[in-house]
């Protein structure tokens, strides 16, 4: 049911990939801990406007430098709607299924317990409606073309173990490193399990369908999902 129909084929050149490859831990850890100072030097203490700044870097860097994958990955699309279309709701299914595993593993944990209360999903940090927005369509574009276009894409030609393991363990690591951190307890990398089940989803997506409009989209409404859930339990 999951194999691959068509071989995938790295659409991203070489010049993007270093590119990519640069920019990601800048984008992962060094903007993550400038941003913080830089705001603070200059007495801004507004986390949303931070974060608009943190992703609106991200996305002029997406669209100046990978225009041209952008582009092709947009066309790929529109030459295969059906099989995209089938392979998407495919992709749902694989994370549902994934995520309830993980969830069950997840249970009990003593560090999952005492933090009840902190939600460490990548669009938790924001609360108006514009970094909602951000949240949604912005966040997916960065994070999709650096982890699955730039990492999964350039290390599928050396194997599709190693493209999935990096790019999975790479995804969730970025998720959590400032919460374990910041707080000292390495019990907090508990939670990067909850990014495995998506991270596999969308690479599959991607290696399936060959553009990366499909994990954007993806991101997007699982982004949004979250968004609706914590709109629903804020208002119960």
């Amino acid at each position: 049911m999951f194999k691959i129909v068509h071989p995938f084929e790295n659409k991203m050149s070489r010049r993007e990939t270093v590119i990519g490859l640069v920019y990601l831990p800048i984008h992962v850890v060094l903007l993550s801990l400038l941003l913080p100072k830089v705001f603070e030097a200059i007495g801004v203490e507004n986390a949303d406007i931070m974060n608009m700044v943190y992703y609106g870097i991200g996305i002029v860097v997406c669209f100046v430098c990978f225009w041209s994958f952008l582009r092709g990955g947009y066309d790929a699309l529109l030459d295969k709607l059906g099989f995209c279309l089938i392979s998407f709701l495919m992709a749902l299914g694989l994370d549902y299924l994934l995520s309830y595993a993980v969830s069950l593993i997840m249970v009990g944990s003593s560090t999952a317990e005492a933090s009840a209360d902190v939600d460490l999903s990548e669009i938790a940090i924001v609360s108006s409606g514009v970094i909602r927005a951000a949240g949604i369509f912005m966040v997916p574009i960065v994070e999709e073309v650096l982890f699955r276009g730039v990492v999964f894409g350039s290390l599928h030609k050396r194997g599709r173990l190693l493209a999935y393991a990096v790019t999975i363990v790479l995804f969730a690591v970025a998720h959590t490193w400032q919460y374990v951190a910041s707080s000292g307890d390495w019990g907090y990398w508990v939670y990067a399990l909850q990014y495995i089940p998506f991270s596999i989803a969308a690479c599959w997506l991607y290696e399936r369908t060959n553009t990366i409009w499909l994990p954007i989209g993806f991101h997007m409404m699982i982004n949004a999902m979250s968004f609706a859930v914590e709109n629903m339990l804020a208002n119960m």
